[in-house]
Order: structure tokens, then C-alpha cells, then sequence
């Protein structure tokens, strides 16, 4: 990688990335994880100090029902790579652990995807995140919360190895292995860090329920106790902060490790309506926010197109930019490309007669939203539909037209906006599909 004199003088330390390529996608995460823990850096006793008798989570990306190549969830292949070379550096235990988001199913979704059945295969044991009671872990220097709620089995391991995919995301920009630790957190967790707020009075207990958070700020300030810190920085989500503290919060609660998953990306509508875009690459490193800095780059992104990472940056989880990453292998960019951003632009190209609300949005309501228009909306139809979502969706002028989506919404319904009302956390496309057919009329639906 090539690096000028200015940006390796702003860097303190080097952090290690190994980008490896190849079709046996087993073999490559097998490879990508050799090279990391017993590498010419570590030599190969110094590896096996780091994993022999440790307790290893696999935690992957399967918070959204998805098959095989689809990009939706992490390829099994690369989840078997990793056991492997756990199970071969000696490590006492090797588990693989998800929690999916509201309204899907933790051991469907990995069954769906393949996950379950290597894990099967390879003789691991698989935990359901959510099956255990959180426990409350504090937020070093907090953006936005002063304490998370993490699945309590996240504790009971030595290392935390996040597995994601290489995805586009509508809120985040992209999501990579800082973001999956999200998965780690409990489902009511998960809605609250869509659903914070900036507030002038001190942060809410947990406890109490969530404020509010979405794709448009209100423009409030955010309130934080004596103690804590923001960066006032009004461009930055809500989410985007959030993120950035549960990365905190882990990093003083357990050791984590990422290996990227890039054999299959996705690009468009991510995490959960995108397309796939076959990669045949892993990212590898000891440090999140260097590998999000290296796959984001080999995605095509620019470091302000992903906020959560400049602000674990800026926190010093990590290295400042991708220009404080030493990669290997020196030509590692040849193996990128551009990936077609999730943007509302996107969207009315290819809905244009289709109108989005979205404010204080889940990635859960957001995806039923993309599915229900890619399976069930023509795309030369021009319907005149406004689809609203997100907690704040009834709050901007065109609502009361629109069909609202999702449990977020039905307070706005029940005070007269929307022509229609979807239930659920999320709503299944079909749900919407009936809810469209019913409250348009025959003009509007011929």
C-alpha cells in the first residue's frame, strides 16, 4: 500500500492488516488467520501463546434470514476457515454465537444461511445471543450512552472474533466487523440504538425506554451527564455514535479480532436488500478499525462516507485512517472496486414514482421496505405510493398519505396520520403488499 510522508507522520503506531484472495474461501480464512496469529510478526509459538487454551466466540453476521452466495449473512465457508484454524492453534473451546434483530428467528436465520450446519459439521457448539440475560457494561468516554447492554455469554470468552460481511448499509454507510458487535447486544438494545435521541437533559436510564434516532436529526443537542462527551457535531447520527461507544464498551470487555468476510459483498440496499458482488477476499487484523478502514477502501468508500468509523478513530480505538495500516499483500487494492452506495437517490432510480419517509428508521423496517419493493412493485410502475417509517416519519409534511410501517409508527397513525397502518418489528413484505393494495385506489393501482 502506498502511504505518503504526511499521513504515516501523523501515525503513532502501525496496525497490521492481512488481505487475502482466493475461490476456496475456507482455505483463505484459514490462511488469513495463520498469517495474523503465527506470521513472520508473531513467528509460530508467539501464535500459539495468543490462542492455546482460550475460549474463542465466532460471532458472524446472520441478523437477516438469507441463503448461501446471497451476501445476506457471513459464507459458511469463511465461518469453517476460522474453526479450523482455531481448533489447530490449540484454542480450549470454539463457539459460534448470534443474536439476530427483531422479528426473526437467531437459529432460523444461521440454518437458512449455512452457518448452522458447518458449525454442525465441525463439531462447535452454537449459542443464541439472546437466550442469555445482559449485563450492563460501561462506555468509556460516551458519545452518546454511558452504558450498554451486552449478552451476558459475550463475557465467558477470551476472544471475540467478529465475522461480518462486506456490506453497504442505508443508515451507516457500510457495516463491517466494528458494527457486528452490535449483534452481540440484546434485541430491545439493538431498537434503542436506533431510537436515541440528542436531548439537552441528562441521557434516560436504559430502563425508561428509548428516545429517538434516525436517518434526519432533529437538530437538538445531545445532553450528556457531567462525566460524559460528545463531539457537538450535529453531522454525526445518533447511531453513528452509538456504534462507536459499543466498540468502546468491548474494547474493555473483552478482546475481539476481526476477520471481514468479502468472498461475497454486498453492495446497493444493505444489510439485508442489496445485491451480491463476488470478492473472494478476507480482511484480517488484531484491530476492528483497521480492517473496517482496509474493506471499506477496497469497497471504494471515503473515510467521511462511514461516520462510526471516523468517530472510533477519533476516540483512538484505532489507527486514524487507512494510510496508519500496514497491508499485506502491497498490492492489496487491485482487489477492490466501487460498491453502489445505499443512497434515497438509489432508490427513487429505481422507484421514482415511489416516495420514502424515513426518520428514526431500523435497518428491520428499512429492509422490509426495500424487500417489498423489489418483490412486489414493478419497477416501470409509477404508483405515486409514500411509504413512511421510522418513529419520526409522522413529524414531515406528505405522511398523511402514506402507508406507515412498523410498530415505530402506529402512535403517528392512531393521531390521524397515514392512509394506512402496518404492524410488526418488523412487518413481513407481504403485510405491506396488503396494506398498499387496500388503501390505494383503482386509479393509483392500475
Amino acid at each position: 500500500m502506498k502511504r505518503t510522508t504526511e499521513s504515516v507522520a501523523q501515525c503513532e503506531a502501525m496496525y497490521s492488516v492481512w488481505v487475502v484472495h482466493g475461490t476456496d474461501h475456507s482455505k483463505i480464512a484459514e490462511n488469513a488467520l495463520e498469517l495474523a496469529f503465527f506470521g513472520a510478526a508473531n513467528g509460530l509459538e508467539g501464535g500459539k501463546v495468543v490462542t492455546r487454551g482460550k475460549k474463542v466466540l465466532l460471532k458472524p453476521n446472520a441478523g437477516f434470514m438469507g441463503e448461501p452466495g446471497s451476501a445476506v449473512a457471513t459464507n459458511p465457508e469463511v465461518l469453517r476457515g476460522a474453526i479450523r484454524f482455531f481448533k489447530k492453534a490449540q484454542a480450549s473451546e470454539v463457539v459460534m454465537g448470534e443474536g439476530a434483530i427483531t422479528g426473526v428467528d437467531t437459529l432460523e436465520s444461521l440454518e437458512r444461511s449455512g452457518l448452522l450446519k458447518v458449525a454442525r459439521e465441525e463439531g462447535i457448539e452454537v449459542l443464541d445471543m439472546d437466550a442469555f440475560p445482559p449485563v450492563w457494561v460501561p462506555v468509556p468516554g460516551p458519545l452518546i450512552i454511558d452504558s450498554v447492554a451486552v449478552s451476558s455469554c459475550v463475557g465467558d470468552f477470551d476472544l471475540v472474533v467478529s465475522i461480518p460481511v462486506m456490506k453497504t448499509h442505508m443508515y451507516t454507510g457500510a457495516t463491517l466487523s466494528v458494527k457486528n458487535l452490535k449483534g452481540c447486544l440484546p434485541r430491545r438494545e439493538k431498537i434503542r440504538m436506533h431510537q436515541l435521541m440528542e436531548a439537552k437533559d441528562a441521557l434516560p436510564e436504559p430502563e425508561r425506554g428509548p428516545a429517538a434516532e434516525g436517518m434526519r436529526q432533529s437538530g437538538q443537542a445531545v445532553g450528556l451527564g457531567e462525566d460524559q462527551t460528545h463531539t457537538g457535531d450535529e453531522t454525526y447520527h445518533t447511531l453513528d455514535k452509538a456504534i462507536a461507544d459499543i466498540f468502546s464498551a468491548f474494547r474493555g470487555l473483552v478482546p475481539t479480532f476481526a476477520l471481514v468476510d468479502g468472498t461475497f459483498g454486498m453492495e446497493g440496499f444493505g444489510p439485508g436488500g442489496g445485491s451480491p458482488v463476488r470478492m473472494d477476499t478476507v480482511i484480517a487484523s488484531h484491530n476492528l478499525l483497521a480492517a473496517d478502514f482496509v474493506a471499506a477502501s477496497l469497497m471504494g468508500f471515503e473515510p467521511a462516507e462511514i461516520p462510526h468509523l471516523t468517530l472510533c478513530a477519533e476516540k483512538g480505538l484505532g489507527p486514524p485512517n487507512v494510510g496508519c495500516c500496514e497491508v499485506w499483500p502491497s498490492d492489496w487494492m487491485r482487489l477492490g472496486r466501487r460498491f453502489t452506495r445505499a443512497t434515497p437517490d438509489l432508490m427513487g432510480q429505481v422507484y421514482p414514482g415511489v416516495t420514502i419517509i424515513a426518520d428514526q428508521a431500523c435497518s428491520g423496517c428499512s429492509s422490509t421496505v426495500v424487500s417489498f419493493l423489489r418483490s412486489y412493485l414493478p419497477k416501470e410502475r409509477n404508483e405515486n405510493l409514500v411509504i413512511a417509517v421510522g418513529r419520526g416519519a409522522g413529524d414531515h409534511p406528505g405522511c398523511e398519505k402514506a402507508v406507515m410501517i412498523g410498530n415505530c409508527t402506529a402512535k403517528a397513525y392512531k393521531c390521524g396520520k397515514g392512509r394506512a397502518f402496518v404492524k410488526g418489528c418488523p412487518p413481513v413484505p407481504s403485510r405491506v403488499l396488503a396494506a398498499v393494495s387496500t388503501c390505494l385506489s383503482p386509479q393509483e393501482t392500475e
